[in-house]
């Protein structure tokens, strides 16, 4: 492998590839012997501990449905959610066939614990918080340390342990108490730093975290002694290394005649890693609830096994297991492949770019520390607030962020929507509030800004994605001068959305076919899933995007609306978000509109949407209370700006995404599952710890 790596070009290794040739060298320093003793080692741990024998007690005809079930493969009502597991309705319906075969004696329900365990992971996923916590603090678990901790294709057990670390993060606090894993005295000063370097690169997710891992991971294995380091550490040191050579294994490219040898290679030194990272981290059995402390300490192992469980879920893999090459040892979760850049290719594809991964959060509010920034949400809907409750508490000053105070200032809303801001306000205030206001309609909402120093944002209550970077470089935007009022760069957004179109960002979505049935359209189950869009970027796009305030597409097609959402979705799953970064806007650069006599008329593409704006007090000195009571999307995107001689802009660096205008939101509702996808990923980003403390 290393030498056909030295036969590349300099400039086709990447530093992930470098970090391989520090991992054949950290073998010979933790002394495991010969190449020839690691091939022996690997294929005797694939052929004993488990592969083909994990599931050999799971050939009914039950455990069958069950397997089709959790891959996705099995009847439509089986849907699965979208972090990739079984719905409440899914795992009702395994459980109601369960009790059948027990009652009708068949026995076909019985043996196949890796199924049973997986099942009962997903089944504290779905679960509420106090039970999930009462089974986990149970002895939970248990019986996961008799099986082998492999990759399983058909049994993707590491993606259901994430997703279920995920959530268990998210209970409240003190709910869980981990044991610490701790590092004896012994280790170096070299080591500890190494150690800690681990720890911060593992925090970044995803691909890149199992590249920048595998590298501090080498040096973490060079320094540190085995029997004075945390086992966790050294577990996962080697699942990101075995991830790293995955991920760039694709790049190496096979010398002549050496047809499957390379594979063959990779399968087995990446088994032998799994096998060492598995038996550190079984060695850390120290109280009663070992699985607990793995499921909720500071070293992410199951993020880890997760992302090298999905390549063995991608169809390369699969082919391989399709000519009798399964590796049996752990699977990876299906992580978006790797950008060109990362693969060493000297040319990417501009519609498909590698987006840097950007500063930390910490770094996003740096110079912001003394500039006041308060939000006004224009509040309605609850069902839309509870997403955008998750970004404002991560972008308030307190949990590391530029947000000072929460204004929400209701405009409409029903009495269950009041009685939960009632609610949201009591659990987070004095942070949030409902100020006093003055003034008619809409102008109330702008009676709050009193500050002349103060940065106000503005923002929709149906705002349902909003990136780290969003609000700091919108109020850096506004600080500058140069803009009276700051947007951020909105996804579904009269004008920008067709600004999206012209720098190639949207990706073509189409609807699925009118004879589409849901099985579970009749079952009443909340967790039934709409039929997704169908993805397809040859030809031409569903429709123009016409650059106008009030154009058919977007504002009043909720068909337009739902294109623009599965788009971006699709972006943000692969990691090509970046694409929608436009740089920054002028929407006045053609002027503010002309007379007609002593009419003024706006051109069509002056007035914007401000679902999301920056701006200070004296930006709404032209403003005309009567005009802003009416229509305060008129009165402050045109006229103000026409008044003051002044234009308006965007932030292309600060991502967001607004759920529907009023004529698309009954269709968007009724056609798409979309607003339960946003409180998904709302709910995965808020479980993402930044760097957890050390435990």
């Amino acid at each position: 492998m290393v030498r056909q790596l030295q036969r590349q070009p300099h400039g086709a290794r990447s530093a992930a590839q470098a970090a391989l040739a520090v991992y054949l060298l950290t073998f010979f320093c933790f002394e495991l012997g010969s190449a020839a003793e690691v091939a022996a080692g690997a294929d005797a741990a694939s052929g004993s501990s488990g592969g083909s024998d994990v599931d050999a007690d799971c050939d009914s005809p039950y455990w069958f449905r069950v397997r089709a079930a959790l891959s996705g493969k099995g009847p439509r009502s089986f849907r699965l959610g979208s972090d990739g597991g079984p719905t409440n309705f899914t795992l009702a319906r395994l459980a109601a066939e369960e009790h059948e075969s027990e009652t009708a004696s068949r026995g076909d329900s019985a043996g196949c614990e890796v199924g049973r365990f997986l099942l009962s992971v997903w089944r504290l996923v779905r679960s509420g918080a106090e039970e999930r916590a009462w089974n986990l603090q149970q002895s939970f678990g248990k019986g996961f340390y008799v099986l082998p901790w492999r990759p399983q294709p058909d049994w993707p057990i590491f993606r259901a342990l994430a997703r279920l670390r995920a959530v268990a993060l998210r209970d409240a606090a003190g709910t869980y108490v981990a044991r610490r894993c701790e590092r004896l005295e012994a280790n170096s000063a070299s080591a500890i730093a190494a150690e800690d370097e681990l720890m911060q690169a593992l925090q970044v997710g995803g691909p890149i975290a199992l590249l920048s891992g595998a590298t501090a991971g080498s040096r973490f294995l060079l320094h540190a002694s085995p029997s004075a380091a945390c086992p966790l550490a050294i577990a996962a040191a080697y699942w990101a290394l075995a991830g790293s050579l995955l991920a760039t294994a694709g790049s190496v490219a096979p010398s002549a005649g050496s047809g499957g040898d390379k594979e063959r290679a990779v399968e087995v030194e990446v088994g032998h890693l799994i096998r060492l990272g598995e038996e550190a981290a079984k060695s850390w059995q120290t109280q009663r609830l070992p699985f607990l402390d793995l499921l909720v300490g500071a070293w992410p192992l199951w993020d880890i096994a997760s992302q090298i469980e999905e390549y063995y879920l991608k169809p390369p893999m699969q082919s391989r297991r399709a000519r009798g090459r399964t590796l049996k040892t752990a699977p990876v979760s299906a992580a978006p492949a790797l950008p060109l850049r990362a693969q060493g290719a000297s040319v990417a594809d501009p519609r498909e770019p590698v987006c840097p991964r950007g500063p930390g959060r910490e770094a996003l509010a740096r110079g912001l520390e003394r500039q006041r920034v308060e939000v006004i949400v224009v509040y309605g809907r609850c069902d839309r607030v509870k997403i955008l409750h998750r970004y404002l508490l991560r972008n308030l000053r307190i949990n590391g962020g530029v947000v000072d105070r929460v204004h929400f200032v209701v405009f409409a809303a029903m009495q269950e929507d009041l009685e939960y801001l009632q609610q949201l306000v009591a659990d987070h205030g004095p942070v949030y509030n409902i100020p006093q206001v003055t003034g008619r309609r809409l102008a109330k909402i702008y009676s709050v800004c009193e500050d002349p120093d103060t940065v106000y944002i503005k923002i929709d209550d149906d705002v349902v994605f909003l990136a780290d970077e969003a609000l700091p470089n919108m109020v850096r935007e506004r600080l500058r001068g140069r803009c009276g009022l700051v947007s951020a760069n909105v996804v579904n957004h009269a004008i920008l959305s067709a600004v999206h179109q012209d720098v190639g960002a949207i990706r073509n979505f189409f609807m699925p076919p009118d004879d589409w049935v849901a099985a579970e359209e009749n079952v009443g189950s909340k967790d039934w899933r709409k039929p997704r869009w169908l993805h397809s970027d040859e030809g031409l796009a569903m429709g123009v995007i016409m650059k106008q305030a009030q154009s058919q597409c977007v504002w009043a097609m909720w068909e337009c609306g739902a294109w623009m959402h599965e788009s971006f979705l699709s972006r943000l799953a692969d990691g090509t978000d970046c694409a929608y970064d436009f740089g920054w806007h002028d929407f006045h650069a053609h002027g503010h509109g002309n007379f007609r006599g002593d009419r003024f008329v706006p051109l069509p593409y002056t007035r914007w949407s401000i679902n999301l704006i920056a701006f200070k007090k004296e930006d709404l000195a032209e403003a005309r209370a009567a005009d802003l009571a009416e229509d305060d999307e008129a009165e402050l995107s045109v006229m103000v700006h026409h008044r003051m001689g002044r234009r308006a802009c965007a932030v292309g660096h600060a991502l967001a995404v607004h759920f529907s205008y009023s004529r698309q939101d009954d269709g968007i509702m009724e056609n798409t599952d979309l607003l339960a996808r946003y409180d998904a990923l709302s709910l995965e980003l808020a479980a993402a710890p930044e760097v957890p403390p050390r435990r």
